[in-house]
């Protein structure tokens, strides 16, 4: 019988490293996925080798994919051109609505929280002092335009 489960495992695992997916890998062996969950729970060391697994067969089905994404870019398909700029450079990426207002009600947050620092540092120190503060900023901004607000 131990022998028999071992060769089970050995062939879900060879499986695993064509096709990552649990479910066609098991039901091409001829085990339930409850199978599967159950050895690795109760055997770390398969567990490790089934994830070790997956990760190979991912990268050899992303690699097939690649190819077929570069096939289809290659005979002019507008969706697998526009699919791979979306994906590989920020330029053509869409901006989702929901980040946009995520975006705008952090901004806003912080700005009434410059304000009300801002009002705070304008009656402590004086409009004049500031003033100083902020065109010296200013100047080490434009002499060096690697710098960041965050850095000064």
């Amino acid at each position: 019988m131990i022998k028999y489960k071992n060769r089970k495992k050995t062939r879900l695992l060879i499986e695993l490293e064509t096709n990552p997916l649990v479910e066609r890998a098991c039901k091409k062996i001829g085990i339930s996925r409850a199978t599967f969950y159950r050895w690795c729970e109760s055997d770390p060391v398969f567990k490790s080798d089934a994830l070790g697994a997956q990760d190979r067969g991912r990268d050899k089905l992303t690699d097939f994919v690649e190819s077929k994404l570069l096939e289809n870019i290659s005979t002019n398909q507008h969706a697998a051109i526009a699919f791979w700029l979306s994906h590989n450079t920020t330029r053509y990426r869409a901006y989702p609505t929901k980040l946009y207002i995520e975006d705008l009600d952090r901004f806003q947050k912080q700005k009434r929280v410059f304000d009300e620092v801002l009002v705070a540092l304008v009656e402590e120190k004086g409009y004049e002092s500031i003033r100083s503060i902020a065109e010296r900023a200013k100047k080490e901004i434009q002499d060096n335009p690697d710098i960041t607000p965050n850095a000064l």
